[in-house]
C-alpha cells in the first residue's frame, strides 16, 4: 500500500500518505509539498480509500455526501456510504494488486 502510495502520488511522504482502519486504508493525494509544509499546495481535497481486502479503490471527496466514507466501521458501511456519495461500489476506479504495491499495510 505505502509503496504504490509513493509511486502514485510522490515517495518522500509516501508512509505519512496511508493511514486506515485496518479493513480499508486512507491514501493522501496532496502533493510532497503540501507535506513539506507549504498549505496552499492543496490538490483540492481528494483522498483515495483502498478496501484491504481486495485492493479495490475509489477517489472520495471532501463534499458533505463524501464525509460518511470516513466513518465507516466496516466494509458494508463503507460500501453504503460510498453509495451514498454518489459512487459505485462495484464500481472501482481501480485496483491496486500484488505487482503495483510491496503488500505493505500500515
Amino acid at each position: 500500500m505505502v509503496r504504490w502510495a509513493g509511486e502514485t502520488f510522490g515517495a518522500r511522504h509516501a508512509d505519512r500518505r496511508v493511514s486506515g482502519p485496518g479493513f480499508a486504508f486512507w491514501v493522501d493525494t496532496n502533493s510532497d509539498a503540501y507535506h513539506d509544509g507549504y498549505e496552499r499546495a492543496v490538490y483540492g481535497g481528494l483522498s483515495v480509500v483502498v478496501l484491504g481486502r481486495t485492493g479495490d479503490y475509489w477517489y472520495v471527496g471532501s463534499d458533505p455526501a463524501s464525509l460518511g466514507v470516513g466513518y465507516a466501521t466496516n466494509e458494508r458501511e463503507l460500501r453504503r456510504a460510498l453509495r451514498r456519495a454518489g459512487l459505485r461500489p462495484r464500481r472501482p476506479a481501480g485496483r491496486i494488486t500484488a505487482a503495483t504495491s510491496a503488500g505493505r499495510s500500515r
